[in-house]
């Protein structure tokens, strides 16, 4: 590749990084939204029922107070586990456009000599 290329590589691969690390974190940054629909989605999921008509609170037969806590930790422990799992994502794809980055700066400086 010459030299041309390879700097454009360089700059896309800068693009790249700061885009990855301006989307990671959703779930810190969007805090307020994703408890609210975390509560909207607790307080609605006791209603919804299955084709035979049972809803979750008679199917599990307990009471509407104690099915709003279980969605709502049956949807907190979803977006732990997406919070834990992007996070480690974004980690691995900026370590690796950051190795690109340096390979491609090398290369670049190799041209110069």
């Amino acid at each position: 590749m010459s030299k041309h290329y390879k700097e454009k590589a360089l700059l896309a691969t800068t693009y790249k990084i700061e885009k990855v690390k301006k989307q990671s974190g959703y779930f810190k940054s969007n805090i307020n939204k994703v408890i609210i629909l975390a509560a909207l989605f607790s307080f609605l999921a006791p209603f919804y029922s299955n084709e035979n008509g049972k809803s979750m609170k008679d199917l599990l037969e307990i009471s509407y107070t104690e099915s709003v806590v279980f969605a709502f930790i049956v949807v907190s422990s979803f977006c732990l586990i997406g919070h834990v799992v992007w996070t480690i994502q974004d980690k691995s794809r900026l370590k690796e456009l950051m190795k690109r980055k340096k390979e491609l700066e090398e290369d670049i400086k190799s041209y110069d000599l």
